[in-house]
């Protein structure tokens, strides 16, 4: 029998039996022992991390176990419901349609609208739904019961207050009470982070907190490069088709493990680039033209993100992360005087998956660098004059001395132009050469946009027909720094295994003319290395 093509998911919940999928279990390898213990735990899991698929697929490995009992619930229907009344009537009503919708008969039997209706008629429900109800739904089980409450973070300050109190008590009764063995809090941010704002000068973890029952923080981890490859061979072995060991590293190199874009990356390859011919290969070369495209389109999760970069605090947050060096950058964000509502909106873009922090924030992953700087270059009327002959191309390859030659001409008639009209000021030459190269590179080329914050990365590189050109972009502070600067590029260019490097110098602070500002050396250093180095 013919195996059946399955599809890589970049639309909703993924079903087993039309989307390829990863096991649930190693994402979230303590889950289980939590399970077997009792405790109660938060699960933080970023937007487009693929939570909801993995904990489906997790509620439905603890049923078929047939141990526990296992229900998935989500919170997403209190969004932006404040009223306390209506929260707690829109709470049941989620409760309850979630036991209707399980697989499993005895849940279901617990959402039977008999004992719904009895207990609504009780003083201590209305005055407790979610505890009353949890604590009924118990009694009535033949196995104990672990519950999913999924985006927690959708519910209000006020009523997610009395949503943890009312967990707490039951859970602190438990020896004299029916009810779950154990609960998973899922969301975006720490649940701590919640009790700070609600109780903002208190009670802490003391006895009347409502989060002093959590036992474990457990993240929702991106997918390995071994998981990638995982995932991506069970195509291969549905399709026959070959997708070499390079482009599942090269699809790590873009995405990070992001789950979304590992998962569109693939969709692109497979259904726009190639319409399912199966037969072609997927090659480098392939995941950078899909990685190029999905910069370029406006697909669900990535057409997001400009919207979010529109947002002032987040604007704000990305100008610092795009602009500073890593000690500045770090110091600035982790100083108080930076204010709440600046931190706030620096979590707030990691909760998007905008950025991530490791010892200081950054881009989430390449792809998405990629986003935020065709962003920033989308939005600015570049005005390229159509005297510019497109002639960058020597064979397969890009000839980059003709195409950044004719950056510096245009920058010296220019930039002063652009400069004063940018939103993000502090970026201003980065952007400036993103969208010249934009305009005028129509030879299929990618541009992918490194990480910056002086992690001794460049700043762009080139991508055609697998060919890397390494651009490192530094404003002119002292022949020092211009050494310091040939020295990174050197260090990358080993890391991409390419021998040639371009270093454009912006000189923002001398009086000289634009014109006399312009020059072109070229470096000559160790094993055949050679770094251009171009003055602005």
């Amino acid at each position: 029998m013919e195996q059946k093509i399955k599809k890589f998911n970049t639309t909703d919940t993924c079903n087993p039996d039309k989307h390829y999928m990863l096991p649930a279990l190693p994402r979230i390898p303590d889950v289980l022992d939590l399970i077997n213990k009792e405790d109660y735990f938060v699960l933080l899991a970023p937007r487009q991390s693929g939570k909801t698929t993995t904990i489906l697929s997790l509620v439905n490995k603890i049923n078929l176990e047939g141990v526990y009992h296992a229900l998935y619930c989500s919170m997403e229907d209190l969004r932006d419901t404040s009223d306390y009344d209506a929260a707690m009537k829109t709470l049941t009503d989620t409760l309850i349609g979630s036991l209707k919708n399980s697989q499993v008969e005895a849940l279901r039997n617990a959402g039977h609208h008999d004992l719904w209706d009895e207990l609504k008629n009780r003083i201590s429900f209305r005055a407790a739904p979610l505890n009353v109800g949890l604590r009924e739904m118990c009694n009535k089980l033949d196995k104990d019961l672990v519950v999913f409450f999924d985006d927690v973070d959708a519910i209000a300050d006020n009523v997610l207050s009395s949503f943890l109190s009312q967990l707490r008590i039951g859970h602190i009764e438990r020896d004299e009470i029916s009810f779950p063995r154990s609960i998973a809090l899922i969301s975006t941010r720490n649940i701590i982070d919640y009790q700070v704002k609600m109780k903002p000068n208190s009670e802490t973890l003391g006895s009347i907190c409502p989060f002093n029952i959590i036992k474990k923080v457990l993240t929702l981890s991106d997918f390995t490069p071994a998981e990638i490859a995982s995932l991506y061979v069970q195509h291969s072995e549905a399709s026959g088709q070959i997708i070499e060991n390079q482009a599942v590293q090269r699809t790590w190199y873009w995405t990070e493990g992001q789950p979304w874009l590992v998962n569109a990356i693939a969709s692109e390859t497979l259904e726009d680039i190639l319409s399912k011919d199966y037969s072609i290969p997927i090659t480098v070369s392939l995941i950078d033209q899909a990685a190029g495209n999905l910069m370029r389109k406006r697909t669900t999760h990535i057409d997001s993100l400009p919207k979010r970069l529109a947002e002032p605090g987040v604007r704000g947050v990305i100008e610092r992360v795009a602009s500073l060096s890593s000690t500045t950058a770090y110091e600035y964000i982790a100083n108080t005087d930076a204010g709440e509502s600046f931190n706030d909106a620096l979590q707030y873009c990691i909760d998007l998956g905008l950025l991530k922090k490791d010892d200081t924030p950054r881009p989430a992953n390449r792809l998405c660098a990629g986003v935020i700087m065709r962003y920033l270059s989308d939005n600015m009327d570049l005005q390229v004059s159509n005297d510019i002959v497109a002639n960058w191309m020597d064979g397969n390859k890009i000839h980059m001395d003709r195409l950044l030659k004719e950056f510096q001409n245009w920058w010296a008639a220019n930039a002063s132009r652009y400069q004063k009209c940018l939103e993000y000021n502090e970026t201003s030459q980065h952007v400036l050469l993103s969208a010249f190269l934009q305009r005028v590179l129509n030879v299929g080329a990618t541009i992918a946009f490194e990480y910056v914050l002086g992690r001794g990365r460049a700043d762009i590189v080139l991508i055609y027909n697998s060919n890397k050109y390494v651009i490192e972009l530094k404003i002119k502070d002292s022949e020092i720094s211009e050494i310091n600067s040939v020295n990174q590029l050197l260090d990358y260019m080993d890391a991409a295994s390419v021998t040639e490097g371009w270093l454009i110098v912006f000189d923002v602070k001398s009086d000289k003319k634009r014109e006399q500002k312009i020059f072109r050396n070229t470096v000559t250093a160790e094993k055949g290395k050679y770094v251009h180095i171009l003055g602005c």
